[in-house]
């Protein structure tokens, strides 16, 4: 039988799904990085 909450199954991951939070992910990143640098070179 095919249960949703199997934890012996491998989560299925939709690709959009995963598209968007690497993009999600990449912004994150980025604007971490660009923050810092401004921080750093102002202060």
């Amino acid at each position: 039988m095919g249960c949703c909450d199997d934890p012996t199954e491998p989560q299925k991951i939709d690709s959009r799904d995963l598209i968007r939070e690497q993009e999600h992910y990449g912004y994150l990143v980025r604007d971490l990085f660009t923050d810092d640098q401004e921080r750093s070179c102002s202060s």
